[in-house]
């Protein structure tokens, strides 16, 4: 059975009610995987591509459905003179990013596409027999290309915002506003751009987007206001920021009740921690009441009290000034200018200033100032908003085959499996050997040396070839994905697949 996302969340909410660790009731407990988003908005969108994608689509799967097939193109790509170390790769229909690297890996071809539909019947004939609906789909055309080029500009932007939220060594939380606030401004430019097929694809995008995180005209309750409130946790950017973004991309009105919203919201969340660390605005201290009394002479202790009292003195005047302050540590946050040297020089400074500014280490530094707002952030900042590294980690879907998982038998697998498990290996002659030459050289001999034992392999068996070179058990680890290793695949089908290989592909749903 089938579970929604929201029911998951709305049990969450009640179990940590339960146990009296819920904040806020879970009012800002859901976030929303970036990636799936992404995935689900570009995956619609594409279904307004039309005939160029199919075409190009049809025109790959044809090169790499074969040995001699690819070959032919091989020789046309020489003919051309095309200086590329890269082949075309197939595309996954239910991956709208293997698609965009699909397109990215064709591109380059462009000519050598037009030199094989020019000397190769058989593959005109194949293109202008299949369907696309009720008419031929035919071969790829300038038209084609050039749609195609504008078409892969467009998805870059998706797919280097899916790597840059799914990355596990930086927090990403206060990355998100930037890139909803890029991604918006740019889908609305496409779609009032005079790009019919373009135009169609970012209204469908931006549809799909909205239901998530746009907030042009009503309050959307699936935005987390995490998001806005790790914008005012950057000392960079805090309120003036945010208010000149939301103003920029929702207009006067919408981007004033946003903030307001938001500031209203955030104090809530500071009275949470002030009360969870025991004293307003600052660390807990804790007060010990019965003075130690110093051994040896009656002098000894009566110094005791006077310093006793002394203490006294002092801790009742430091918790009168702190509850005093930290009234407005909050405000005093929001309105001060940071003079640390490292804000200023990740404001005015390079690109790679801002790049290296390390927000956590700057929260830990400033703790003493905003004690309880430190806290606060060390909290709110490492929300993950992807999923990516947590399915990953689950996930074997990865560790078979790579990102470029086309037509592979069985015996294909079985080699690659093999390979990973003898480049892994501590004591591999093999990698030993091509260590100085680069992975060019040790994915040659890896592969040179099961074809030896594929050779010598009795007939009809296959265990065989799974010990490792140095008569190592049988593999036990699986491929992970490799540079170079969508080159092996290559080569050794085109030496081993024929003309009923099957395709392989992963399914994924539609919606979360």
């Amino acid at each position: 059975m089938l579970v929604s996302i929201d029911v998951v969340a709305i049990h969450m909410k009640e179990q940590l009610k339960e146990w009296g660790s819920d904040i806020l009731d879970g009012k800002y407990l859901q976030m929303r995987c970036v990636a799936h988003i992404i995935n689900l908005a570009v995956k619609d969108g594409l279904k307004e591509t039309g005939k160029s994608v199919e075409r190009v689509r049809e025109s790959v799967k044809w090169v790499k459905s074969t040995p001699t097939r690819s070959r032919k193109f091989k020789d046309c790509i020489e003919f051309e003179k095309i200086a590329s170390k890269k082949f075309v790769s197939l595309d996954v229909a239910t991956r709208w990013n293997s698609t965009y690297l699909m397109l990215e890996s064709a591109k380059p071809f462009e000519k050598a596409f037009q030199t094989l539909a020019r000397n190769d019947k058989k593959f005109k004939k194949h293109l202008n027999e299949k369907k696309y609906g009720n008419e031929s789909l035919g071969i790829t055309t300038s038209d084609d290309w050039s749609s195609v080029g504008r078409l892969i500009d467009y998805l870059k932007l998706f797919y280097d915002l899916t790597v840059r939220v799914s990355g596990t060594s930086y927090v990403t939380l206060h990355l998100l506003f930037d890139e909803v606030c890029e991604m918006y401004t740019m889908i609305s430019e496409w779609a009032d751009g005079i790009d019919f097929e373009v135009s169609c694809m970012a209204d469908r995008i931006k549809s799909k987007l909205a239901k998530y995180w746009f907030e042009d005209e009503l309050e959307n309750s699936k935005m987390n206001r995490l998001c806005y409130m790790a914008v005012i946790l950057d000392p960079r950017r805090k309120v003036e920021y945010l208010e000149q973004a939301l103003k920029n991309v929702y207009g006067e009105s919408r981007g004033k009740a946003l903030v307001e919203e938001v500031k209203d919201g955030m104090p809530l969340v500071f009275d949470h921690y002030k009360h969870r660390l025991g004293l307003p605005g600052s660390s807990p201290i804790v007060i010990q009441e019965d003075v130690q009394e110093h051994s040896g002479s009656g002098d000894g202790k009566k110094k005791g009290k006077i310093w006793g009292d002394f203490r006294k003195m002092k801790r009742d005047a430091i918790l009168k000034e702190t509850r005093k302050s930290s009234k407005s540590e909050f405000d005093r946050y929001l309105e001060e200018e940071e003079d640390d040297e490292v804000v200023t020089r990740a404001l005015v400074g390079s690109e790679e200033d801002e790049y290296k500014f390390d927000i956590l280490g700057w929260w830990s530094r400033s703790g003493m100032k905003y004690p309880t707002i430190s806290e606060m952030a060390r909290d709110i900042l490492v929300v993950p908003i992807s999923t990516v590294a947590s399915e990953s980690a689950f996930s074997t879907g990865g560790r078979v085959l790579d990102s470029f998982r086309t037509s592979l038998s069985p015996e294909v697998v079985e080699a690659l499996i093999c390979c990973e498990d003898w480049i892994r290996s501590s004591d591999s002659e093999l990698v030993a050997d091509g260590e100085d030459e680069g992975d060019e050289v040790v994915f040659q001999n890896v592969y040179a040396a099961f074809q030896a034992r594929s050779a010598s392999a009795p007939a009809g068996t296959s265990g065989s070839s799974r010990a490792g070179p140095s008569g190592s058990s049988p593999a036990t680890h699986v491929l992970v994905s490799s540079p170079t290793m969508s080159q092996v695949e290559e080569d050794y089908v085109d030496n081993n697949s024929d003309e009923n290989d099957e395709t392989y592909v992963d399914v994924e749903p539609d919606e979360e």
